[in-house]
């Protein structure tokens, strides 16, 4: 009888074979790569961008302004800004016209008051009319001239707006306050006119709408010199065209 009729189980039962180590180097290969992609990918998220551009050949972006001048923006992103056209700035125009009122004793006794959004310059009926009068006196011409060749050179918008007191007018020759202060601000726009202010003026009567505004804490003789005025306002905004 021979072997392997005697074990027939052992022609169905390889003989063990010794593991192999080498499968581990396959795997330290790829561990690695997967540990350069990482740092690749982290290397990446903190660019120099000084770096880059030198190594991309664009130029920086100071270098690109000097040889183009400043980025200009395209005419769709302007449009707002056309629409918005601001005139010289009030904060300046403040002290210019407070240093040349000042200097010019015809205008004395025009009071300059700031506002957010605007100039107000105000002129009290005294130094321009007679009492209840819209013809500006003589002696109107030459304040009159001189604040027109301040405000000639001015872009932004102004507006002329004429007051009066809560007392009732000469009934014989206006038929209420508002008249009175619309005929006294187109006297006082057609004055700016002739000393050579040529842009568009708004000509707006308030009679003695805007009386309650003045501070009750002033004597009524004094409330109503102030309310017997006409205010030329500078707004913010330039003129339409300008």
């Amino acid at each position: 009888m021979s072997l392997l009729e005697a074990a027939p189980w052992l022609a169905f039962s390889p003989a063990p074979r010794r593991r192999s180590g080498v499968w581990l180097i396959t795997f330290t290969d790829l561990v690695a790569l997967m540990l350069a992609f990482f740092v690749m990918l982290f290397s990446m998220s903190t660019l120099d961008e000084a770096k880059w551009r030198q190594f991309a050949g664009i130029p920086s972006p100071d270098r690109i302004e000097a040889e183009h001048g400043p980025p200009r923006a395209a005419a769709a992103r302007n449009i707002a800004l056309a629409e918005i056209d601001h005139g010289r700035d009030l904060d300046y125009l403040a002290t210019l016209l407070t240093g040349q009122l000042a200097a010019e004793p015809r205008l004395a006794d025009a009071i300059l008051r700031r506002h957010d959004d605007r100039i107000v310059i105000s002129l009290p009926d005294g130094l321009l009319f007679k009492p209840n009068g819209a013809t500006p006196i003589d002696q109107a011409d030459a304040p009159l001239f001189a604040l027109g060749g301040i405000l000639r050179n001015l872009p932004n918008r102004i507006e002329i707006e004429g007051h009066t007191d809560p007392n009732p007018p000469d009934r014989r020759r206006y038929a209420s306050n508002w008249e009175l202060s619309l005929l006294r601000a187109q006297a006082v726009s057609a004055a700016l006119q002739r000393a050579g202010y040529s842009r568009p003026m708004t000509v707006r009567g308030y009679g003695a709408s805007r009386f309650e505004l003045l501070s009750p804490r002033l004597e009524e003789l004094r409330r109503n010199v102030l309310a017997r005025r006409v205010d030329i306002v500078i707004h913010e905004a330039a003129e339409a065209g300008s």
